[in-house]
């Protein structure tokens, strides 16, 4: 384990001088008479009427009724006494939405009762509690006089615990702001405490200042519960892949195994980050944390970062890199962090300074994926990123190991990033809360932490206690749920929902669901009981509807965050001004505390405004998904009006709403997933579909109407009409995937399709990274002119391609499952890992296409053209290769299990290694083929042309070999046994070593064969 940091470094705070008899140590000093609870009664009394600016008041009128005094010991006290109230307003107002309407009269009383309790308490210090302030005997009493009150205000007594649980942290931080807005005030404790070692007690006191404030988010509410992270937070397991059996091999020439037969190792994540840290190895400096969303990443960090400023001999920043301005250089970029967050103010050195910082830092880079680049990150960029840190931690550690770093990003930008960390161990994938059995042959160590230990038995016990009573049974493995519930962030959302009882547990449910339960729980809990807010003006839907817009004007921005301002233009131009004024008027009574409890957070200053962010991304891009939705739900309304009564929206008004919306910014992939949800809940994807194609072709046909928008420039009209294509193109295929049906576009001209794709992948830097390539399903593109169309890792399952031209196209890693390329010429195309399981390819013309890795299961090929095509390692099972021609084509470790291949062409093919069990070969030629350890048991070879093949070693036990041509063939060391060679003309084979036990050669021409056995 990591070393505890040294009590000698602990002692050197310039708080107080703790060896000098006329300090307030050990002095007993009795509270004044300042009405301590009476103060805090009064402000939960403001934050259950919504009056958050009385409330704000509050601590102004409590502190000038505590007085100053010019004595150390009294100031002391009087820190304390300001510090307590303001840790237990602000644990209040986080949790006005657990206050009743209105508090009952009897609080006063008993908050009058509470400090007379006070004032019988006398109270000790000593030189503990500048050290360790949370640790304040009389937190203990206070605390239990604090759920007292709340109770008493009408607070559920679970509640009440939960904010009681909170205090210590909350006060220790409030100590720190305390006394950084009132310093002047207290400079007699200062005065008392200052020593020659002072400079290096006000490093230890900056990091104990973070600590504070580190300690306190971790117990910040989440999504307006009493309770925060800390209190619910199960910790996480993940896994590293274990490197190559070849230990001797030097590690750059290290030859990595496909990843899924990759063998892992579990671990605790924590106990090995801290277990990392003890190491002194300058190689082994950075590590890597992967997981998809809501897994988990940025509460490991955060946990992680107090845990090591708290208790190790190490010290951690933690550096969300979505507030993080990146530009090259990471020490700027840090120090511009540190100044603008004012974290560690008072710390006299810049942490990573080679001269005056500290000896042992941890660099915990949280959210690589959300680096503040123009909004998104590139992988390229992702690689520089990950490559300045590895030098900004080799230069600091020069000579010893000074500085360490943890990277965490999603999966989908930290999987590309693999190759550049080669060593054992340095890239964690974090692991669900339940991992199945039949992943078990997957662990070489470690699966006795997953075996058998589901961690959402352990949350959501954790919950129950948390929310006072017993929870019903969730059905944790019933159908989605399965998935949702083993992710932290959606199973936490789900244990909303359910507390909200909106959900059918009976049925499927999906995040979307999850999250509209959230929206309506939101909406009750300000309005449900007492003034209903309808009668104010603003029903639910017209609620939601600014929320929609603010997930808009966020989406607009840089994918998360936004202003006040941006948020009223939006809602001018979408007409909806009236629904913001009442939204607005609501806010002042609370309703904007109310959402950042759930949905925002404050995220500094842009354009001279308050920011503020999505706390979690994803809830903005499924009310972005509900916007989208909302869109079509109108154009179609509108279209069917313009059709009927002439009044409403042609197809180019359509699209000029449709750019407004989706073109400032592109469309992501969770979008695209929440929208498929959202269409799938709706009953109108056909009506939709229907109205999309039309204004996709009027798209096609006159391109989108940019000349509308006047105040963009032409490279913004170029690129907004692409992000605004592609969003068509997702919602079409959000609907499409609904029905078996296929959707035909009414292409201009033959080139139009390619043009089209192109168009979509616009500056993309790898194949298949536009996502509109992943909605290409059940597309019809009969007849188009596609030579050299990059469709690489594109999903074209189902879709239409009879008669294209695809020549020199990329299709590597495309799904083309049950697509249909009937005569289509892919003549040099790149089919590499792509899908082709059931695809029809009848008479498609492939010569010297590269198919290596396909899986061709049950594809029909009937006379296609295959020759001199890379057909290594193929799966071809059940496929139909009927009279299809493979001359001089390369099948090394092809699998023909079962195929038809009945009359095929296979003239000097190479089938080393080839699978051919039960294989269908009547008539097929395979002259001068080699089958070379090929494994052709069971299989049909009547009549087959077999003359000068290489058949070394091969298998054909059980094989019909009726009347087949074997003139010449090395037959050396084959597997004959129980075969029928019956009629076979084995002219001058060379059977020498051939296993023919068993076998049948009646009739059989063995002139000048060779039958030696060894």
């Amino acid at each position: 384990m990591v070393k505890k940091r040294s009590s000698f470094k602990k002692k050197a705070t310039p708080n107080l001088a703790v060896s000098r008899p006329e300090s307030v140590l050990k002095r007993t000093v009795q509270l004044d008479k300042g009405g301590l609870f009476k103060a805090l009664g009064k402000s939960i009394a403001h934050a259950s009427a919504g009056k958050l600016d009385e409330l704000s008041a509050d601590a102004g009128e409590a502190i000038a009724a505590l007085g100053l005094k010019p004595d150390p010991g009294a100031l002391a006290w009087i820190l304390i006494q300001r510090a307590l109230l303001r840790a237990m307003r602000e644990l209040v107002e986080e949790s006005m939405i657990h206050l009743p309407e209105e508090v009952p009269p009897k609080v006063e009383d008993i908050a009058g009762q509470l400090d007379r309790e006070v004032e019988k308490t006398e109270l000790e210090i000593g030189k503990d509690f500048f050290r360790q302030p949370g640790t304040l005997p009389f937190l203990k009493p206070c605390g239990e006089w604090f759920c007292q009150l709340l109770v008493a205000s009408g607070c559920e007594d679970a509640v009440g615990r939960s904010l009681t649980a909170r205090l210590p942290k909350y006060f220790v931080y409030a100590l720190n702001q305390e006394w950084r807005v009132n310093h002047e005030k207290y400079a007699v404790i200062l005065q008392a405490s200052e020593t020659p070692f002072t400079k290096a007690g006000v490093r230890e006191q900056a990091w104990e200042g973070y600590l504070a404030w580190l300690e306190r988010e971790l117990d910040s509410p989440m999504f307006g519960e009493p309770f925060g992270l800390r209190q619910l937070y199960v910790p996480l397991r993940a896994y590293y892949h274990l490197r190559s059996e070849n230990k001797k091999a030097p590690l750059s020439e290290m030859h990595l195994a496909p990843r899924e037969h990759q063998r892992r190792v579990a671990v605790m994540l924590e106990e090995h980050l801290l277990h990392w840290l003890d190491h002194s190895d300058k190689s082994d400096s950075v590590r890597v944390l992967s997981g998809g969303p809501g897994s988990g990443k940025s509460s490991l960090t955060r946990m992680l970062a107090a845990a090591v400023n708290r208790d190790t001999s190490w010290r951690a920043l933690h550096l969300p890199l979505h507030q993080v301005n990146y530009r090259g250089e990471l020490a700027p970029v840090i120090a511009e962090y540190l100044q603008k967050t004012r974290l560690l103010a008072d710390h006299p050195a810049h942490p990573l300074d080679c001269v005056e910082g500290d000896d042992r830092i941890l660099l915990v880079f949280d959210g690589l994926d959300e680096l503040a680049m123009l909004g998104k990150i590139a992988q390229n960029q992702a690689s520089q990123f990950v490559q300045a840190v590895k030098e900004l931690v080799r230069d600091q550690n020069t000579t010893s190991v000074r500085v360490k770093a943890l990277i965490s990003g999603r999966t989908v930008v930290m999987d590309g990033l693999e190759d550049q960390f080669r060593r054992e161990g340095s890239v964690l994938h974090l692991l669900p809360y339940v991992v199945g059995n039949s992943d078990k042959e997957l662990y070489e160590h470690g699966w006795s932490l997953l075996e058998k230990i589901d961690q959402r038995v352990l949350w959501w016990r954790k919950y129950a206690e948390l929310k006072g009573g017993e929870h019903k049974d969730v059905p944790l493995n019933h159908g989605e749920l399965t998935e949702i519930t083993s992710e932290p962030l959606l199973n936490y959302l789900l244990a909303l929902a359910y507390g909200a009882g909106g959900l059918d547990f009976s049925r499927q449910v999906t995040q979307n669901q999850i999250y509209e339960s959230l929206v309506g729980e939101v909406y009750r809990r300000r309005w449900g009981n007492g003034e209903n807010f309808h009668v104010r003006g603003m029903p639910p839907e017209h609620f939601q509807r600014v929320l929609e817009e603010v997930a808009v004007a966020a989406w607009h921005g840089d994918g998360r965050k936004t202003t006040v301002g941006e948020i009223k233009q939006h809602c001018k131009d979408a007409g909806i001004e009236k629904m913001l004024e009442v939204f607005q008027e609501g806010a002042e009574a609370g309703v904007l505390r109310l959402l950042t409890a759930f949905f925002f957070r404050q995220a500094g200053i842009r354009a001279d405004e308050n920011a503020f962010e999505f706390t979690h991304k994803s809830f903005g891009e499924y009310l972005v998904a509900r916007r989208i939705v909302r869109l079509l739900q109108l154009m179609e309304e509108k279209l069917c009006e313009q059709d009927q009564k002439f009044s409403g929206w042609n197809e180019v008004e359509c699209l000029a709403e449709w750019s407004k919306l989706t073109g400032p910014s592109t469309v992501t992939e969770n979008q695209r997933k929440f929208l498929i949800n959202e269409v799938r809940l709706r009953d109108k994807a056909s009506c939709w579909r229907t109205a999309l194609v039309r204004i996709a072709n009027t798209s096609l046909k006159h391109s989108m109407p940019m000349e509308k928008r006047t105040t963009l420039s032409f490279g913004q009209m170029i690129e907004q009409s692409r992000n605004a294509e592609e969003c068509l193109l997702v919602a079409i295929n959000s609907c499409v995937r609904l029905s078996e049906e296929k959707v035909s576009l009414d292409w201009p001209h033959p080139t139009a399709a390619r043009s089209w794709i192109r168009r979509l992948q616009g500056q993309h830097l790898t194949s298949g990274s536009a996502l509109g390539l992943k909605c290409l399903e059940q597309l019809v593109f009969t007849d188009q002119f596609l030579e050299q169309v990059d469709l690489g890792d594109g999903s074209l399952a189902k879709s239409c391609f009879i008669g294209c031209s695809l020549k020199g196209a990329n299709l590597g890693g495309a799904n083309l499952e049950h697509a249909q390329l009937e005569e289509a010429i892919l003549v040099g195309a790149d089919l590499e890992s792509a899908n082709l399981v059931g695809t029809n390819l009848r008479k498609a013309t492939l010569t010297k296409a590269n198919l290596e890795g396909v899986n061709a299961d049950g594809a029909d090929l009937f006379a296609a053209n295959l020759e001199k095509a890379n057909l290594a390692v193929v799966n071809f099972s059940n496929a139909n290769l009927f009279e299809a021609s493979l001359v001089e084509a390369k099948l090394h470790e092809a699998c023909f299990w079962r195929a038809n291949m009945e009359n095929a062409q296979l003239q000097k093919a190479n089938l080393q290694g080839a699978d051919l069990q039960y294989a269908e070969l009547t008539g097929a030629n395979l002259e001068g083929a080699n089958l070379e350890g090929a494994y052709l048991g069971d299989s049909n070879l009547e009549k087959v042309n077999l003359e000068r093949t290489n058949l070394v070693r091969a298998n054909l036990e059980r094989a019909r070999l009726d009347g087949a041509t074997l003139v010449g063939a090395n037959m050396e060391r084959v597997n004959l046994q129980s075969a029928s060679l019956a009629g076979a003309n084995l002219v001058g084979a060379n059977l020498v070593g051939a296993n023919l036990v068993g076998a049948s050669l009646e009739e059989a021409n063995l002139e000048r064969a060779n039958l030696i056995a060894f």
